[in-house]
């Protein structure tokens, strides 16, 4: 906020909203061309926009700059836009305030991709666009904010955790500015600003978890006490107060459908297409599950601490892993769809592949340092995080080689 250029355009009424017009658009031309376009999907526009680039896109933008997507999500633009004009009002039920819905949404999320393979075929990728958009719109019709990205979309779960070990913060200045400040523009909403759309008061908050970069608690804050940029990375995940059991079991199930899934799909079990990928996946959050309870238990008896504690601070050394592996991936992927521009031999792709993954991995032997040095742990407990990280990327690259 101290560069006028970059206070200029969030504090515009342009800002996110000239970016939601466009994802509007082409979510449209997306959904046109996915029933009405090329049903190959080699050569199907929707198929190869949303499942390569954008999803290559997303996990790039979530590294750097955290929830940057959210902001300017056509999905949550949608709500943003129809609220314009009808008030949605109602309260969504307290005993839904949790993850548990979101956790669900993206485990079928990812059936319907790598178990269904809709990404494949180009009619069905249009029908799961209009379901979400017409789930986003009607819960943006009848409920506040946005009740759907906060409570219900698919992805929150996966860009929110991730968003934690992100480059990237939105933070007040001072706290004690926020709490002295009795009108809390930065929630309510004022004359230059809406409401919080995730319910998220600024003075407070201290990781990227839910805070999109909507920047309107920046133009209706009229202390100018939002600041926002660059940080270091994965500070969320180890000076945290998520700790807790509904957020740690979302962080694993995203860590087991982004890690380990990789190294069960390789099987073959003597069951039909669907039903053996079906099984594999619950078996992938199983496992994780098994093993990094058997961990934390362990840590927990070493430590003569609760296991609650150890299972809920070390489980999220897990997520730089299971996004660096979902960029490794997403970017082979993408080499590959641009083999005939391009000089990177299939093995020189799956060396880029493996050096991100090995990032990945540094950076969350890297996390679960810090963790066990707040925690104030011994050697022998980060000895078993980092063998546990250890065998998960094993895991994970095994089959690239084998």
């Amino acid at each position: 906020m101290k560069y006028d250029v970059v206070k200029r355009i969030v504090k515009s009424n342009y800002y996110p909203l000239a970016f939601q017009v466009f994802g509007l658009i082409v979510f449209v031309v997306l959904i046109a061309d996915a029933f009405m376009g090329n049903q190959n999907p080699a050569f199907n526009i929707a198929t190869n926009i949303l499942w390569v680039w954008w999803w290559l896109f997303l996990l790039f933008t979530i590294l750097v700059f955290g929830r940057f997507w959210c902001s300017v999500c056509p999905f949550g633009a949608e709500g943003d836009i129809i609220q314009k004009f009808f008030k949605g009002q109602r309260k969504w039920p307290s005993y839904l305030k949790n993850m548990w819905i979101v956790n669900i949404f993206f485990i079928i999320f990812i059936w319907v991709d790598d178990v269904l393979g809709i990404a494949n075929n180009p009619f069905q990728t249009g029908v799961f666009l209009i379901v979400i958009g017409v789930g986003a719109l009607a819960v943006g019709l009848f409920f506040e904010r946005r009740t759907f990205c906060r409570y219900i979309c698919p992805l929150n779960g996966f860009i929110g955790f991730n968003s934690m070990s992100s480059f990237f913060e939105l933070r007040s200045h001072s706290k004690e500015t926020c709490i002295n400040h009795k009108e809390k523009e930065c929630f309510n909403g004022g004359l230059n600003n809406r409401p919080c759309s995730m319910f998220e008061y600024v003075g407070g908050m201290k990781d990227n978890l839910f805070c999109i970069q909507c920047m309107e608690c920046a133009k209706g804050c009229p202390k100018n006490n939002v600041r926002f940029g660059f940080r270091s990375f994965a500070s969320d995940l180890y000076s945290n107060n998520r700790k807790n059991m509904e957020f740690a079991s979302s962080v694993l199930i995203i860590a087991a459908l982004s890690t380990v899934i990789l190294f069960f799909f390789h099987m073959q079990l003597p069951l039909p297409h669907i039903e053996s990928l079906s099984l594999l996946l619950i078996i992938s959050i199983a496992f994780l599950f098994t093993i990094f309870s058997i961990t934390a238990f362990v840590i927990s008896k070493i430590e003569k601490a609760s296991f609650n504690n150890a299972f809920t601070s070390y489980v999220f050394s897990l997520i730089p892993l299971g996004l660096l592996t979902q960029i490794g991936e997403a970017s082979t992927y993408a080499l590959s769809k641009i083999s005939f521009i391009t000089s990177v031999s299939h093995s020189q792709a799956a060396a880029i592949e493996i050096l991100i993954i090995f990032t990945g991995f540094t950076a969350s032997f890297f996390t679960a340092y810090k963790i066990h040095e707040s925690e104030k742990h011994s050697f022998k407990s980060l000895a078993l995080i980092c063998l546990l990280l250890f065998i998960i990327t094993i895991m994970v690259l095994y089959p690239l080689t084998a």
